[in-house]
């Protein structure tokens, strides 16, 4: 041993103590009253220093008089560096650093080292450049049992307790706990739990004061960038939590473009509702497992491939049928919607818009319905109809192969068009069209024009007619009084009753009764268009005329000025034929003389008719009679048409040429009676 050892005294200087130059060590002896220090090879028991101060140390080194050991109080020791503290072991042995009061600086149950420091402060471990840096935690038994370690070959650092690692900062910066490496990316990796380090991973966020009432925050997740957040997840009170009741709910946060703050987007409530876009969850009863809230157009989307289903399942159970009870498909590769209800498809709407009920084939019109079993019908009812089988009103088929529009109820079933009734089919069976009201019940079918006093018609088309305004048959009235039953094609208007033809208008506007074209040999009545009226019959008599008094005209005849020009007149017992002979419809009356001579041209024969060979009769030639009596023939001989004679005409010339024979013979008898004188 060799150096000096300089000890201060106590007021000012100091002595210096020189170990003389020995090979072997040597043991210096201060006496205890003082005086010069001797050298023995008996050791005293101790060496004892003035207590000393920062900036004089009690001792020190030679040049430097500021940096050594003293002591500030009973049981403490101080190093001195400069004239300041540096280290300082304190009575109940804490070490400070930086502190002179290590017991009073640091926390009663970790101040046995305490570094203290004005400004920053620290600690380094320096290890080398594949070792480990440590911090460990021991106890009265022995062995690791918590530790901080930094490893330098990884640089990573690892946190430890009861002798094994739990947490670890790999080197990209990485949480890892309880584990220590992942192919994860994420900054934080939870691996196992509190209770079994080989299940799932858990992190507990809780508040640190007991929760006393509503909308407390409990705990959140925060994302953002500084001070700022822009995403937030929270848990939020919903109730003063007890033992028992700890009703909470979550929100979840963002921030909409061009804004700063976050809002809420999405609440799961303590019923376990899911709140998209509000707080307030919807109908109570059982649509509110999830609410959709926006204040403009709301909706949801769900997204699949081209070829694939997007499907939403109602379910009452976890396995067979019961996972698919009811539900809503839409496929993506024929681009329609299915409607499931009791694990069945029960509605379609295909690719072009059309509805299908109970058969996705069905029809090809808008609405298809179809039952292997049941009505394909529609059922109609409210609070006033009732909702018995028999109440209401439906239209469709019901089983069979009949159509209905069918109500049930003792009231009309009404037809409009252009927000206006237009025909009901009342509860007595009477069809009105154009009022809403029957004039007589007892006429089934009633048509009303109630705009004007125009027309009021019915017309019936088809393909073979066409469908314009000038197609096909039109009935109604045309005006305020009359009647039209109109066809517009070149055709008939033809009557049959009992299946049968009975009557018709043909084309050219000829009745038709009896029979079914216009000539002479068909039997039946015909009346032509022209005014011409064929009466054929095969047996009986074709034409009878009656009146229902005894005397009186049975038929009329007028000229073209509608004067009467002749009658038949009937009794009770006979008939008579007349023609208009009445004075005043005559002039230029004067007496008809030389009758007999003319008589005398009129040639009497006897023939038959070429159609009539067995009948022989009495008789005129037309064209002989027409020379005596023109008016008494119709027609020229040899002419188109046949003559026709009046034998009536004759009457005048025999009646005159009999008062000339009568005169004549009278004048004969006279003479007779002269000479028989």
């Amino acid at each position: 041993m060799s150096g000096t050892l300089r000890l201060r005294g106590a007021t000012s200087g100091y002595s210096e103590l020189q170990a003389p130059a020995v090979a072997a060590d040597q043991t210096f002896i201060l006496p205890t009253a003082g005086g010069t220090l001797l050298t023995t090879d008996s050791p005293i028991s101790k060496l004892t220093l003035e207590l000393g101060s920062a900036s004089q140390p009690s001792l020190t080194f030679e040049g430097d008089t500021d940096t050594g050991l003293y002591s500030s109080g009973t049981n403490t020791l101080n190093l001195v560096t400069g004239g300041n503290n540096r280290l300082n072991i304190d009575s109940s042995g804490n070490i400070g650093i930086g502190s002179t009061d290590p017991s009073g600086d640091g926390w009663s149950a970790a101040n046995d080292l305490v570094i203290n420091s004005t400004g920053n402060s620290g600690m380094t471990i320096k290890s080398g450049a594949s070792s480990f840096g440590q911090l460990v935690f021991n106890d009265a038994a022995g062995g690791l049992r918590g530790f901080v370690a930094y490893g330098h070959s990884d640089d990573y650092l690892g946190f430890g307790t009861a002798g094994a690692e739990w947490m670890r900062i790999t080197s990209s910066g990485r949480v890892l706990i309880g584990n220590t490496s992942t192919s994860n990316s994420g900054l934080l990796c939870v691996k196992g739990n509190g209770n079994n380090s080989a299940g799932a991973g858990a992190i507990t966020i809780q508040k640190g004061a007991s929760v006393s009432g509503s909308n407390q925050l409990i705990g959140a997740l925060s994302y953002g960038e500084g001070s700022a957040n822009t995403a937030e997840i929270e848990v939020h009170s919903d109730q003063t939590w007890t033992g028992s009741a700890r009703g909470s709910y979550m929100t979840f946060s963002n921030t909409a473009l061009n804004t700063a703050g976050p809002v809420e987007r999405m609440r799961i409530d303590s019923s376990g509702r899911l709140l998209l876009g509000t707080t307030t969850p919807g109908f109570a009863i059982y649509g509110d497992a999830l609410t959709i809230a926006r204040a403009s157009h709301c909706g949801m989307t769900l997204r699949g491939g081209t070829t694939s289903d997007t499907e939403i399942f109602f379910a009452d159970g976890t396995t067979g049928n019961s996972r698919f009870a009811g539900g809503i498909r839409y496929a993506h590769n024929t681009d329609h919607m299915q409607f499931m209800v009791n694990a069945a498809e029960r509605m379609r709407i295909d690719s072009s818009g059309r509805v299908h009920m109970g058969n996705s084939a069905a029809g090809t019109a808008a609405l298809n319905i179809y039952s292997a079993t049941l009505g394909t019908a529609v059922l109609f009812q409210n609070p006033n109809t009732g909702t018995g089988s028999s109440q209401g009103g439906f239209v469709g088929n019901w089983g069979g192969q009949n159509m209905y529009l069918w109500n049930y109820e003792n009231q009309p079933t009404i037809f409009g068009t252009n927000n206006t009734e237009k025909m009901r089919l009342d509860s007595s069976g009477t069809l009105v069209i154009g009022r809403t009201t029957s004039s007589n019940p007892a006429r089934y079918v009633q048509m009303h024009n109630g705009d004007a006093a125009t027309s009021a018609y019915i017309q019936s088309t088809n393909t073979g007619t066409g469908s314009g305004a000038s197609n096909g048959l039109v009935m109604g009235m045309g005006d305020a009084t009359n009647a039209y039953i109109w066809n517009y094609q070149a055709g008939a208007i033809i009557f049959g009753t009992s299946g049968q033809q009975r009557g018709m208008f043909d084309s050219s506007g000829n009745l038709l009764v009896g029979k079914s074209g216009s000539n002479f040999a068909a039997q039946g009545t015909e009346i032509r268009a022209h005014g011409e009226v064929v009466i054929t019959r095969t047996n009986g008599e074709a034409l009878v005329l009656r009146r229902n008094t005894n005397n009186g005209q049975i038929v009329s005849f007028r000229n073209t000025a509608g004067t009467t020009v002749g009658t038949i007149v009937t009794s009770s017992s006979s008939t008579a034929y007349n023609t208009s002979s009445d004075y005043r419809l005559k002039e230029n009356i004067v007496d008809l003389t030389d009758a007999i001579p003319r008589l005398k041209n009129l040639p009497v024969h006897r023939f038959n008719f070429i159609t009539d060979a067995e009948l022989t009769v009495d008789g005129f030639l037309a064209h002989e009679a027409q020379l005596v009596v023109p008016e008494s023939v119709t027609g020229e001989k040899d002419g188109e048409k046949m003559q026709y004679i009046d034998q009536s005409k004759l009457i005048p010339l025999l009646t005159a040429a009999l008062q000339e024979s009568i005169l004549e013979i009278e004048k004969l008898k006279e003479r007779v009676k002269n000479l028989e004188s």
